[in-house]
């Protein structure tokens, strides 16, 4: 017999009958040629380029997932062409990834499409498809960061851009990218062959999962819900305590014997302790047939709820908490009296210990209101299909791994993730940083998250996710005021449907961060040190000058944030890692008092006058209109920089205080921005600089306060010239 002979013989046996334990150990295999493609997916051979991790940053893995100090991680860029091509010639881990691209995106490889694989050690294989995207490459070194960007970077530091460039025909909708996961069923030895496991070392360094059930109720959900808990509460510092916390002041008794439903609203006053649910969810469009708790109704769901009156979400979470073994439940509608005022002034305000002391939250993920169920087949859209690689005819070696599709992208995580309508809620993110814990019933699969972490359904157990609810309630690093103006931006960009509960909604999130950090806040901006820095912020626009609009009352000072209905950002203030260790925001205000019942804070700077100059250009139809605001200096040699302004603007000319005046100001709630272009006179107070430019807040006169002035926009990038010869004054903003 030949040695080709016997070596095929040896791969045929049993791997329970191999008697030298792992057969790997002893034979290894490897491509004749290294591809140039994928590069076999070996992290030791990788070129440096697909390793995207900087002296300080994280790498994909680090930033999603909580993976071991310095595991590999790379990032490596293809296209469906030289994938396709690759798989062709026979390269076993292109052949794999092709095979997961033809069974979850037939005809991927009929357009020119650019194709990101991210690899790391012990985790899942993802394949994210650009489809219709080519990509191009370029370095920008230090001198053409400068010019492009006007930021002065470190020495030996550049950039390397990646950039998607896609052609869509008009009235065609981009196509959306598709991300794939690729992974290893936890094998056992049984009817495996020596070879088996040989092949098997070709994909040794992508991790294992499981299949995720068809059904969210099924009894293997029920133990991954179970499971998790029980280990947050054992062996977390999440919520650790020694007796059941205290029940809201109102919860619903889903076990009761007084009714015949079980159901039914009850007031423990804080006399009572038990472990409860709450329940996080959008609402649906209110009728006179919607369920809630009123005045008028308040005593009968005292007396009793029929479970044939709950809308599906409910009758799903009640079902849910019985057979969790859960008696009590919090909803909003039900437990906090819709219509009152003076309730609801009561209630909101402890929302933190509603959420904060809940032992679960169930978050709704999958429902666009409480008239749909999550208690609901998922579709098979998301079921994993089969990947064969090798020769299992002639038993000398072969494997089978698994793909599914991702319903959600892992580089969303950090900023909460984005799973349906309930990512866009204001009140659901402030329901979400409150919670100890909660389950996310998504369409695809459930999410647990708490304070520790957060683990998928079907992923294995050592695959374990950061956690977005921790910034707030972490027990390791206290939270930084950079790291709160990120939650200022998250939140902002999340919707509510009165604009007067912007506050309320963010009031039980302030509360907590306030008792841990020591800091004290008004209308969502902290004082003291980090005022100045919190000034800093501007509307996000839409390109053509328009998200951010008033609010019909004034719930708070033109200098917050919370002055605005819409997206601010902070981003002119943020950290810039090792570029602001040679080019720093240097602050050069000096915050002084506030006068909390007027909401004039005053500050010390330099000030110059200028004027805003708004162009109004039309589009095609009556409301197609686009907003440009420049800010023009005194002194012509300044230049003429653009503005990014907190809301429409307007001229205005008056008397105020006996004087003519003639000042910009935001354009009413419920008045029509204008039709033509216009020019107005502006006060600019420099807040920060660095070498080549400053930041300033843009001031028009204040028509409420007198003597004061409001913040309009926010101006940066002026360069050092504009406020040279500027005076120092105090300016009192309202």
């Amino acid at each position: 017999m030949s040695s080709n002979d016997e070596l095929a013989e040896l791969l045929r046996q049993p791997l329970s009958k191999f008697p030298h334990g792992d057969p790997r150990g002893l034979i290894t295999i490897a491509p004749s040629t290294p591809c140039d493609v994928c590069h076999n997916l070996d992290l030791s051979k990788l070129p440096s380029e697909y390793n995207y991790q900087g002296p300080t940053a994280k790498t994909w893995a680090e930033s999603a997932f909580k993976v071991p100090p310095e595991t590999p991680a790379a990032i490596i860029r293809t296209n469906s062409k030289a994938l396709f091509n690759s798989g062709m010639r026979g390269c076993p881990t292109c052949i794999m990834m092709v095979g997961a691209l033809n069974g979850l995106a037939p005809r991927w490889e009929e357009k020119d499409s650019h194709i990101d694989i991210f690899l790391a050690m012990n985790l899942p294989l993802i394949l994210r498809l650009h489809p219709g995207q080519a990509l191009i490459r370029m370095h920008m070194d230090r001198d053409g960061i400068a010019d492009v960007f006007a930021k002065e970077v470190p020495e030996g530091i550049g950039m390397d851009l990646s950039v998607a460039v896609q052609e869509v025909p008009p009235g065609v909708s981009e196509p959306e990218k598709l991300d794939i996961e690729i992974y290893r069923n936890e094998q056992h030895s049984e009817g495996r062959t020596v070879g088996d496991a040989i092949f098997e070392g070709l994909f040794k360094h992508i991790g294992t999962a499981a299949p995720i059930s068809l059904h969210p109720g099924s009894q293997k959900c029920l133990d991954f819900i179970k499971t998790q808990v029980e280990t947050c509460m054992q062996h977390h510092k999440c919520s650790r305590r020694r007796h059941p916390p205290p029940l809201p002041d109102r919860v619903i008794w889903i076990t009761s014997p007084n009714t015949p439903s079980r159901i039914q609203v009850v007031e423990p006053q804080g006399k009572q302790r038990a472990p409860y649910i709450a329940l996080s969810y959008c609402w649906g469009q209110v009728s006179e047939s919607t369920l809630l708790t009123t005045e008028s109704n308040f005593e009968r769901h005292k007396e009793g709820i029929e479970y044939e009156r709950l809308p599906p979400l409910f009758q799903d979470v009640f079902d849910l908490a019985r057979v969790l073994g859960f008696e009590y439940v919090w909803i909003d509608r039900l437990c906090i009296i819709q219509g009152s005022r003076t309730d609801f002034a009561q209630q909101a305000p402890k929302m933190g210990l509603v959420y904060g002391n809940a032992t679960l939250t169930i978050s709704a993920a999958s429902a666009v209101s409480e008239n749909d169920n999550v208690l609901i087949e998922r579709d098979e859209h998301w079921d994993a299909r089969g990947i064969r690689i090798g020769d299992e005819k002639s038993g000398k070696g072969s494997t089978q791994l698994q793909c599914r599709r991702r319903a959600y992208s892992f580089q969303d995580e950090a900023k909460g993730g984005n799973y349906g309508k309930v990512s866009t809620r204001a009140w659901i993110w402030q329901e979400r940083l409150l919670s100890p814990r909660t389950i996310f019933f998504t369409p695809s699969s459930l999410k647990f998250e708490c304070t520790a972490h957060s683990i998928w359904e079907g992923f294995s157990p050592s695959t374990i996710g950061i956690s977005y609810s921790s910034q707030i309630l972490r027990n390791d690093t206290p939270l930084t005021h950079q790291e709160w103006l990120g939650l200022v931006e998250e939140y902002t960009r999340r919707e509510i449907s009165r604009p007067s509960d912007r506050l309320p909604a963010i009031e039980s999130v302030v509360r907590r961060v306030a008792k841990a950090q020591g800091w004290e806040a008004k209308w969502g901006m902290w004082l003291g040190s980090r005022l100045a820095e919190g000034l800093g912020w501007h509307s996000n626009s839409d390109g053509r000058g328009r998200v951010c609009k008033m609010n019909p009352a004034c719930y708070a000072p033109s200098w917050s944030w919370a002055g605005v209905d819409g997206p601010v950002s902070y981003g002119d203030v943020v950290s810039r890692g090792e570029a602001d260790e040679v080019d720093p925001l240097v602050y050069g205000v000096e915050v002084g008092e506030l006068d909390v019942k007027m909401k004039v804070l005053n500050v010390t700077g330099l000030v110059v006058p200028g004027r805003i100059e708004c162009r109004v250009e039309r589009g095609v139809g009556d409301r197609d209109v686009g907003y440009e605001y420049h800010v023009l200096g005194v002194d012509a040699g300044v230049g003429r920089m653009s503005m990014t302004a907190d809301v429409a603007l307007k001229p205005w000319s008056g008397v105020l205080e006996g004087e003519e005046v003639s000042t910009v100001v935001r354009v009413p709630y419920g008045e029509d921005w204008p039709g033509e272009s216009w020019e107005g006179r502006c006060l600019c107070l420099r807040l920060a600089t660095r070498k080549c430019i400053s930041l300033a807040l843009v001031l028009g006169r204040s028509q409420r306060v007198s003597g004061a002035w409001e913040r309009v926009g926010l101006l940066s990038g002026a360069n050092g010239l504009w406020f040279h010869g500027a005076e120092t004054r105090v300016v009192r903003l309202h």
